[in-house]
């Protein structure tokens, strides 16, 4: 394959993943909060920090949802959660849960209660949801997506993550959310296939950009990086429109 027909499949399986990220995941913040509750409710200004509990939420039951993160996958989550809305929004996070999410059971969650818990009226909940696609590919051996190519291409296997953060200020006194906001994020894994030896492959690409990672090619943790990478933009993404959405 020629470098101009190259650079337009790349152009289009850009198009196509770009396109795929704007459906997938789907929402599901209505899975666990009633639609009733989802009207934008009064965001009184505050001088201080509004005191929250962050509940995060891995969901897995959505349309072509990726299987659930793990243990190991979840326990950094919470620090980057926290850290990152004390660091944009006017909230103090005093306390911070992993929740399981089990949609068949949903309605049994009750939010506030889990507020009388941990001491608080207002619930800052974050659910992450994750789609991947696999397909075959022909990469080039130079690793680059910019043209060249010189050095030839080998059979790959490219494995695409969409991500999406949703998050929602919950009053359980009033029972009403009073601001939310989602995030979108992508990266890709690309592999070779053979046992060919490589020094630019796996390689963790972030959606749109040329900076790539560069995971060893063993490592058993090398798509739990990729998550990581595609969340951590679907997370600014959202934090950035909640932000937009709290000075309404």
């Amino acid at each position: 394959m020629n470098r101009r027909a190259k650079s337009l499949v790349l152009c289009v399986i850009g198009c196509l993943l770009s396109a795929c990220a704007g459906t997938l995941p789907e929402p599901r913040l209505t899975a666990y909060v009633p639609p009733s509750a989802i009207q934008p409710g009064l965001l009184s200004t505050r001088s201080t920090p509004l005191d929250v509990a962050l509940v995060i939420m891995n969901d897995a039951a959505g349309k072509d949802s990726a299987p659930p993160l793990s243990d190991e996958e979840l326990r950094p989550v919470p620090e980057l959660f926290r850290t990152r809305l004390e660091h944009e929004l006017p909230v103090k996070v005093l306390k911070e849960a992993l929740v399981r999410a089990m949609p068949d059971r949903a309605g049994a969650i009750s939010w506030k209660q889990i507020a009388e818990e941990q001491g608080v009226e207002t619930i800052l909940i974050a659910i992450l949801s994750h789609v991947e696609k696999r397909s075959q590919d022909s990469l080039l051996l130079d690793g680059s997506h910019e043209g060249g190519g010189a050095m030839g291409t080998v059979l790959g296997t490219v494995t695409s993550d969409f991500a999406l953060v949703e998050l929602a200020l919950l009053d359980t006194k009033a029972n009403r959310v009073l601001v939310r906001a989602e995030g979108r994020g992508w990266a890709t894994l690309e592999e070779i296939d053979s046992g060919l030896a490589s020094n630019v492959y796996p390689a963790i690409r972030k959606a749109g950009r040329t900076q790539r990672y560069f995971p060893p090619r063993e490592d058993p943790a090398k798509r739990a990086t990729l998550r990581w990478v595609a969340e951590e933009d679907a997370l600014s993404q959202a934090v950035a429109h909640l932000r937009e959405g709290w000075g309404r």
